[in-house]
């Protein structure tokens, strides 16, 4: 996993995290954050929010919960795999409670690796300004305003290999239409 984007101490930045198995096949990769946004000045942790802007692309999935102290269960849904796409799925359906609460965030990615060469680049991005476009998490702390958002970008880069043989390909076009161009002239 590549850090160095990131800022520990504020939790804001970008995680990316290139993933080569080496085998082709079906893969999730996910990730799990619970900030607390006011700990210092206001440790009410249990009034904050969540909202999802926007919709997900294909083979990216979500959820916003409890980080599983009570009645949360992203972080079990995260390890396998199963992220809801819900906002404080159990508890709201568990007996009609408010929808506030210490919020976690989890956003993840199933794809498909189709050559052992494959790699998959997943880039989790936390900010406290709004992504201007795209799908997004907002963790919300209402005694401070102040909002996290969460985005993240999914990259599959075919094997080296087919990349090197269409550049050949076109080289090869290329070197193609010089010469087709030079005999032109020769023969005018």
């Amino acid at each position: 996993m590549d850090e160095s984007a990131f800022d520990s101490l504020t939790g804001l930045g970008t995680l990316s995290i290139n993933f080569s198995p080496g085998t082709a096949g079906d893969y999730f990769i996910g990730g799990f954050f619970d900030h607390e946004i006011t700990e210092e000045e206001n440790y009410n942790v249990s009034d904050e929010t969540g909202e999802a802007i926007g919709t997900p692309v294909a083979g990216q999935s979500w959820e916003i919960d409890e980080p599983g102290y009570s009645f949360g269960n992203i972080y079990y849904n995260l390890l396998d795999g199963t992220l809801d796409n819900k906002i404080f799925n159990d508890k709201t359906t568990a007996g009609g409670e408010t929808i506030e609460n210490d919020v976690s965030m989890a956003m993840g990615w199933n794809f498909t690796l189709g050559n052992e060469r494959d790699i998959a680049t997943v880039d989790f991005i936390l900010s406290d300004t709004a992504p201007t476009s795209g799908f997004y998490l907002v963790h919300t702390d209402p005694d401070s305003e102040y909002s996290i958002y969460l985005s993240s970008e999914l990259t599959i880069v075919p094997e080296p290999g087919t990349l090197l043989l269409m550049g050949c390909g076109l080289a090869g076009l290329a070197l193609f239409g010089r010469r087709q161009n030079w005999t032109d002239k020769k023969n005018s």
